[in-house]
């Protein structure tokens, strides 16, 4: 018997297909900087500006990602760049700088002398970037400050300071109608006179309830139809009246969780995302109801892009990890479309120039993607037939491997590329006593793979046992993991009840006789009730041989006789055996399985 599960092990490893020819790469080029990428790109005429935490400001080459020229700063860059008549500003450690469009240093001016807090906890890498009007960049500090610094010289030409707020300002300025707006670490949002500085009006986010530790407002505030809109770790997206502060809707996350990745506005519509609860929302943006939430598969932590029929998004976890993803949505349903893996949190906000989208990830990268090419990808959508549990009942210790059969199905468009694996309890492990099939196989649109699991009782002792199947999909959309459970206990052979003048008092599949035998044996089964049923005569390997009956069968004591011979007709070699009958008992999947000897 060992030799014959050694045989379905080596069978098993010989069994992987050919994987499918997948369709174009959508990367049009990526650079490696030395650090996380977090800020977001500034894209003008022809050129990628973005910095990196290596504290380097990279000018690139939007076609092909050539790098042009770069400057050395004097500390991290979270900042996102801006422009105005030929100067470049970006913030890096309370400085902000100013270079020419060859990468010169024309000035740089200090913003803040408090010691430089790059992050205020583990989820916190974002900072406030310069927005450029009237020649005076305005920009928020790590001390609570709001400035306005002319591009034209470096000089501080402006100074703001809420009196109750000196946490760090993360929101880059909203200027409108002679009003500057900027959110806070703590969840306040402040305006400011553009002219004198004095706060004109705030509003508190923690009056309205504090999740957690901190109400963080990060993204810049929008002003729409005369409403100031933002959303952060309150859990809100809110819009007030931009001239009084007059609250005029709430957007509650549904799961109650951040919502930090954005919001933008397209078309009269806000889409932001979501931290743990992974997807990206849509909202109406006169009323503040919802449009549709759309699923993906991580933290989105930059402002979603609207363009054409797609919404496009970046996902990720801790900074540190390797997962993170790019996502295209339908615009009208938030149905995922495609995702491409990034190796990292896609932090910052994609950009769309010249027909590319382009954003940074915490891998160190920045990618330019041809959105053509990826929203014509083709999805899979794969995962198990039936996800619920399988009670396999009982097993007598001698009835050598049985062989429980599942199916994987891929519902999608595209081809998908699995991989299975097992979870069970050291005794299964030690005794290698359950062994998948395959493993690794590849799985094209609308196909179906049937994958078996076979289980050797007699390498165990008699108790209950179970198993987890764990698949693990490479281009799923909707779940790129899942498991199935599979339960059984191992018993004595007698622990069959015999079958009595009275009829059957449970289900059950009785020693055949004779056993060995030859030319043929009979086959019994009890049914305590109507039921399905399949009777097979299945290899050592787990290939079916025979089947004996397929159909609906009437309660009561069967017995079939099995001639020795396949589907065919043809007489099948001698050798070990095994007859598994498979039904639905009580609403649960029940499966017994006997050996048989056919001498020869």
């Amino acid at each position: 018997m060992k030799q014959m599960f050694k045989r379905f092990i080596l069978g098993a490893c010989l069994a992987l297909p050919a994987l499918y020819a997948f369709s174009a790469d959508p990367v049009a080029w990526r650079f490696k900087t030395g650090g996380h990428v977090y800020a977001t790109p500034f894209i003008h005429e022809g050129v990628v500006y973005i910095g990196s935490v290596d504290s380097v400001f990279y000018a690139l080459d939007a076609a092909t990602g050539a790098e042009r020229w770069r400057y050395k700063s004097g500390d991290q860059i979270y900042s996102t760049a801006a422009l105005h008549e030929g100067t470049l500003c970006f913030e890096s450690g309370n400085t902000l700088y100013g270079l020419d469009m060859q990468g010169g240093l024309l000035w740089k001016t200090r913003l803040s002398e408090a010691p430089v807090v790059e992050r205020n906890d583990d989820w916190d890498d974002f900072h406030s970037s310069p927005k450029i009007v009237d020649g005076i960049a305005y920009i928020g500090s790590e001390n609570g400050e709001v400035f306005g610094i002319e591009v034209a010289t470096g000089n501080q030409v402006l100074h703001c300071q809420a009196p109750d707020d000196r946490s760090t300002v993360e929101t880059t300025p909203a200027v409108y109608n002679g009003k500057i707006y900027v959110g806070t670490w703590n969840g306040v949002l402040h305006v400011f006179d553009r002219v004198t500085g004095e706060r004109q009006w705030f509003y508190d986010t923690r009056l309205d309830g504090t999740y957690s530790w901190v109400n963080l407002i990060q993204w810049e505030p929008i002003i729409h139809d005369g409403k100031v809109h933002f959303a952060g770790r309150h859990t809100y997206l809110i819009a007030l009246d931009a001239e009084t502060g007059e609250k005029k809707w709430m957007y509650r996350d549904p799961a109650a969780l951040w919502a930090m990745g954005g919001p933008v506005l397209y078309d009269g519509v806000f889409y932001l995302g979501s931290s743990n609860q992974s997807y990206v929302i849509a909202v109406d943006a006169d009323n503040g109801t919802q449009k549709w939430v759309g699923g993906v598969d991580g933290r989105v932590y930059g402002r979603p892009l609207a363009a054409g029929n797609y919404v496009f998004a970046g996902t990720g976890w801790e900074t540190n990890e390797t997962r993170g993803s790019f996502w295209a949505l339908d615009k009208a349903t938030g149905e995922a479309v495609y995702k491409m893996d990034c190796g990292g949190q896609a932090h910052s906000s994609p950009v769309l120039s010249d027909g590319k989208v382009f954003f940074g990830c915490s891998s160190g990268f920045v990618y330019a993607i041809d959105p053509a090419v990826f929203t014509s990808q083709q999805s899979p959508k794969t995962g198990f037939a039936d996800p619920s549990a399988v009670q396999l009942g009982d097993i007598p210790s001698d009835s050598g491997i049985v062989t429980v059969p599942f199916e994987f199905v891929n519902q999608g468009s595209g081809p998908d590329s699995v991989t299975l694996s097992l979870t069970m309890g050291s005794v299964l492990v030690k005794a290698n006593a359950v062994v998948l099939s395959e493993t690794r196989f590849a799985l094209g649109p609308g196909e179906t793979k049937t994958v078996t699991a076979a289980i050797d009782p007699s390498a165990v002792r008699k108790t209950r046992y179970s198993f987890l199947v764990n698949f693990s999909s490479r281009y799923n959309l909707t779940a790129a993991s899942g498991t199935k459970t599979f339960q059984f206990r191992v018993v004595d052979p007698s622990a069959v009840e015999s079958v009595g003048s009275g009829g059957p008092a449970s289900f059950g599949l009785h020693p055949n006789y004779p056993n060995p035998f030859n030319p043929e044996t009979r086959v019994t089964f009890s049914l305590a009730g109507r039921c399905a049923v399949r009777l097979e005569v299945l290899d050592a390997g787990g290939g079916r041989v025979r089947t004996l009956e397929a159909g609906t069968v009437e309660a009561g004591v069967h017995s079939v006789v099995w001639d020795g011979t396949d589907d065919r007709g043809i007489p099948a070699a001698g050798g070990i055996y095994v007859c598994r009958l498979t039904l639905t008992a009580d609403g649960a999947p029940r499966i017994w399985a006997r050996k048989m000897t056919l001498l020869k």
